[in-house]
């Protein structure tokens, strides 16, 4: 049964992909519908308080970090002191992204102008000594042998990104050395899934950046295929019904490699036939990726659903079990326990002002999450004029 509910579900991506052609005539014109987790919100988030705490919803429009708290134990902040206007002891003075013009090392001006602000955060980074991975790399290495100033770059592609990915591409094309970052792409997403033009400009994307060497892995939520494929009763109840019913039914139990989730037997999501369900699912997603793709699947990054079942059982909890490791359908998520041995937590879902200030982000060991769509010069501007306002100094994990 599990099987045919997989098949059924990727059966709409494949009928869709036929009728591409059908429709390649039609033109884009300009971005389309945002991804849901986007829709109703403000296109630019309020800068956070001092410190936030972050949580597993992916409130802010993005993709957050699973678990009630941060995203890495020890908390602490990983950015310097100071006011969003400030600039750190010793860095070269200015905003990353005031005085515009400058061509950055290589003169690559129009490079530059794609994207300013990532442009010069990935630059005044560079210049300052840090190393960039993408997770293959970061995922082989030696973990006793990291650099002391590292950056895993993480980019999650949903329809909003999928045009400035290619922008994003060429800045680090232009600056970093092959191998620099790994692009998690929504392909197949349920509720996108009649949409034939999204789903071929997810495939252009991916290809694009394939042929140029770039690691390229899926953006999934394992909720959102469960929901869409089984149709469980509890989908239909609120946020707070799930968490009620929920409540004292599961404890997570830390281990080196992963975690496993402990349930009472009546537990409301029954774990363990999801996990078993979920399994089914994933193989057939990895299968069907391959299938429009030509890439194998190797690991995910988790979205940041905002279904009330993710707010409940997070899609990083879920794909940090050791059971579903065990199997080797995928090898990790990025925020897998085995990832964030070594690493903290960086990111741009709450626009923190070190996007703008990369010189108040402490020496460290970071996976940092970039979506594409968020560095663009509007909302850059957008940002800069709420953080003058009075927004606080950016805050995140402690760097390991």
């Amino acid at each position: 049964m599990a099987r045919c509910n997989a098949a059924r579900y990727w059966a709409l991506l494949l009928r869709a992909v036929a009728l591409i052609g059908v429709l390649a005539g039609c033109g884009e014109g300009g971005y389309p519908e945002l991804h849901r987790e986007d829709a109703g919100q403000p296109e630019m988030h309020p800068p956070p308080p001092l410190c936030p705490v972050e949580t597993s919803t992916g409130g802010s429009g993005g993709d957050a970090a699973p678990g009630g708290g941060s995203a890495v134990e020890g908390g602490g902040s990983a950015v310097a002191g100071g006011s969003p206007g400030s600039v750190a002891a010793g860095s070269s003075g200015g905003s990353a992204v005031e005085g515009g013009g400058s061509a950055g090392a290589d003169g690559d001006g129009a490079v530059r102008d794609l994207l300013p602000a990532y442009y010069d955060f990935v630059l005044y980074l560079k210049a300052n000594g840090f190393t960039f991975m993408d997770f293959a790399t970061y995922w082989k290495a030696d973990k006793k042998s990291l650099p002391e100033k590292l950056f895993v770059m993480r980019h999650d592609v949903h329809a909003r990104d999928v045009d400035l990915a290619y922008s994003m591409r060429k800045v680090e094309q232009s600056l970093l050395p092959e191998a620099s970052a790994t692009y998690f792409v929504m392909l197949g997403f349920p509720s996108e899934l009649h949409d034939t033009v999204k789903q071929q400009r997810y495939r252009d994307v991916i290809s694009w950046l394939h042929a140029q060497g770039v690691d390229v892995q899926p953006h999934i939520s394992p909720n959102d295929m469960y929901v869409s494929s089984y149709h469980p009763a509890w989908a239909k109840d609120s946020l707070a019904q799930l968490q009620s019913a929920a409540a004292g039914s599961y404890s997570i139990v830390q281990h080196a490699d992963g975690i496993d989730i402990d349930a009472l037997p009546n537990d409301l999501l029954d774990i363990r036939s999801m996990d078993g369900r979920l399994l089914d699912l994933l193989r057939q997603y990895n299968e069907n990726w391959t299938t429009l793709t030509g890439l194998t699947v190797s690991y995910y990054a988790a979205h940041g659903s905002h279904i009330p079942v993710n707010l409940v059982m997070n899609n990083a909890t879920l794909l940090d079990q050791r059971q579903l490791l065990a199997t080797g359908i995928y090898e990790f998520d990025a925020y897998n326990t085995q990832i964030h041995a070594y690493i903290g937590d960086l990111g741009d879902n709450d626009q923190p002002p070190y996007m703008d200030h990369p010189e108040t982000i402490e020496p460290g060991r970071y996976e940092f999450l970039a979506h594409p769509y968020l560095w663009q010069p509007s909302i850059t501007a957008q940002r800069l004029a709420m953080h003058a306002l009075g927004g606080g100094v950016g805050c995140a994990p402690i760097a390991r």
